[in-house]
């Protein structure tokens, strides 16, 4: 049937479109509900199973509020632009990237990246760093001078730093730096952290790539020695109140134009013996019969209350919810007997024995919405931290290693919940050298042939674990294998398997390097080979539609082009991410009106 408008309608449909969309955000519609949980699988809005395999991209919770990386010299084949690295994530087939983050960056507002050299404490602690010249002749990014004619900039510009990038033909990193700013020793100075981060949330989702923030620490760089998600500084509803701020923030168009964010990640690695009396960790409880302090330790009420309220201002993001390090079958407070025995602790954040008895609860309009999370790392993870190896990684204990892992340190943690079908898990963290690292190298890490062998099949069991082998029937050998490609999942069960994020991206972890080698270009082959075949396609993007279908009824017609009809020509403040702007290119013009007519009539 033609539709026809009539003047008065035109005039009505206007009014109450641009009332109605004033504030350009999508907080989950029926045009984008975002992922949901369905069994033991996210899924996308169509029923569709969706596996997100990733890698973890860090910076943002260190001190330097920024990606690592960014601070290298161009050569003819690598770029240290933000962009570069983030196409490098998508060549190597990584359909997602997990950003951590820190409050303390969060709601920091001075600019990111400082030299460490002047501000060693993290950001927003010290203003100076940002206005005297001997203090900003290193930043952390790269890229931040001008071109000029002017001999002291040119001479300023040779303090290793290259004022233009040949993959983009103009400065490296510019959408970073903000030129409201008054220059520093003939240097922009970056955004604020989190101004930052929308930009390479931005160009994730430009390019299909998508997002899951992880609160990773309140103090930046803090994270180790932090087993709460609160501090004596910062109390637990600010904690939340952050998390529905950054919610709200990336339900604008504005910020998140491809709608790339899609998970949070409420707290990184809760841990630690929540009956230490110097300093009690995190716990996982029963709603009744706890003390004060016992209800200030229970992770999972926390995690309720935070995902409710995230939920409330953005329906599209899953909330995932790690597990803590000690814990009991009951999940009645206090936790675990302390015992070394492997049944009662884990790594940190992988015990979610406790959902057996206390699931997490977002209500019945949102627990579609939950996945749970947890970590896991081999023995040289955990030699390299300075610890010891846990008990599975003897096999002066086990010798029927790596067969055992299935039975001892998966299924009674965390397995059982995907087994069972209850609910999806998301592996948050995994990683390893799987090598012994060259001496010429990043890092002075030196390991035996003994705990090469092992970490080498721990991976290979870990990944055939998250492809269905329940009972990790089939051979786990130590060389990259694709076998678990064609193992049977467990049908209905398993069906794509477990989603992971890989640890980390760049080489800056001492723990596991990266997959990034030490020149933060090469990929480490080595641990290349054995992710390769696990992983899962790119996400089906839902920007194309969603732009053009600009009231959010499910098609692209009429009352849209109305809509931009009357953002004609309006000046967009130079922003590429704009209401209308179909290509980005900071104008409204005839080319986003012939976008808009390719779509005519798509649902």
């Amino acid at each position: 049937m033609t539709q026809t408008l009539t003047i008065s309608a035109l005039v009505a449909t206007i009014s109450l479109s641009l009332s109605a969309h004033a504030q350009d955000s999508y907080s989950g519609t029926e045009t984008d509900p975002g992922l949901t949980a369905f069994g033991n699988q996210i899924v996308d809005q169509n029923g569709n199973n969706v596996r997100l395999t990733g890698v973890n991209w860090s910076g943002f919770e260190t001190p330097i509020g920024i990606v690592t990386g960014l601070y290298r010299a161009p050569s003819a084949t690598s770029s240290p632009d933000f962009r570069d690295y983030l196409e490098k994530i998508k060549s190597l087939g990584f359909n997602c990237v997990r950003i951590p983050w820190s409050y303390d960056n969060m709601i920091c507002e001075l600019p990111a990246a400082a030299d460490e050299k002047c501000n060693p404490n993290g950001v927003c602690k010290d203003s100076t760093c940002y206005s005297c010249p001997e203090c900003a002749d290193k930043s952390y990014i790269a890229g931040s001078y001008y071109n000029s004619e002017n001999t002291d900039e040119q001479n300023a510009s040779s303090v290793n730093q290259l004022t233009t990038s040949q993959f983009y033909g103009k400065p490296l990193n510019e959408p970073l730096f903000d030129t409201s700013l008054p220059r520093v020793a003939y240097a922009w100075q970056a955004k604020s952290p989190l101004k930052c981060m929308d930009e390479v949330i931005k160009y994730a989702g430009y390019i299909g790539l998508k997002v899951i923030l992880d609160n990773h620490c309140i103090v930046s760089g803090g994270f180790a020695s932090q087993p709460l998600w609160y501090t004596s500084e910062v109390t637990q509803q600010q904690w939340i109140d952050r998390w529905v701020i950054l919610a709200e923030h990336y339900a604008e168009e504005a910020n998140d134009p491809y709608h790339a964010v899609i998970a949070c990640d409420l707290f990184n690695e809760p841990k630690m013996d929540p009956r230490s009396t110097t300093q009690p960790g995190s716990a996982w409880a029963t709603a009744e019969g706890l003390t004060t302090a016992q209800v200030k330790q229970a992770w999972n009420l926390a995690a309720e209350a935070c995902g409710k309220a995230i939920l409330a201002k953005n329906s599209r993001l899953l909330i995932m919810v790690e597990g803590t390090q000690w814990a009991n079958p009951s999940a009645v407070f206090p936790t675990g007997s302390g015992s070394a025995n492997g049944n009662d602790y884990t790594n940190w954040g992988a015990n979610l024995m406790g959902a057996a008895v206390a699931p997490i609860d977002l209500g019945v309009s949102y627990q579609n919405k939950l996945v749970y999370s947890i970590h896991d790392y081999p023995g040289t993870a955990q030699t390299l931290s300075g610890g010891d190896p846990l008990p599975w990684f003897k096999t002066t204990l086990y010798p029927n290693y790596p067969y055992n892992l299935a039975d001892v340190a998966w299924q009674p943690f965390w397995g059982y919940l995907v087994e069972n079908n209850t609910a999806p898990i998301f592996v948050g963290e995994f990683g390893s050298w799987l090598q012994n690292p060259n001496p010429l190298s990043c890092s002075d890490v030196t390991l035996s042939d003994d705990q090469v062998r092992s970490d080498k099949q721990w991976v290979n069991a870990l990944l055939h674990y998250m492809q269905g082998d329940w009972n990790l029937a089939e051979t786990i050998n130590e060389t990259p294998d694709s076998q678990a490609i064609s193992v049977d999942v467990g049908g209905d069960k398993a069906k794509k398997g477990i989603s992971f994020c890989w640890f980390g991206f760049t080489p800056n972890s001492n723990d596991t390097g990266g997959i990034l080698d030490c020149d933060f270009s090469t990929t480490d082959d080595t641990k290349w080979n054995y992710i390769k075949p696990y992983l899962a396609p790119m996400l089906p993007s839902y920007q194309t539609a969603l732009a053009s279908d600009m009231n959010g009824d499910g098609f692209v017609r009429g009352e849209d082009m109305v809509i931009f009809l009357a953002l004609w020509r309006l000046d967009t403040g130079g922003s590429r991410f704009s209401r209308g702007d179909f290509n980005h290119d900071g104008f409204r013009d005839g080319a986003d009106l012939v976008m808009l007519l390719s779509r005519w009539r798509s649902e």
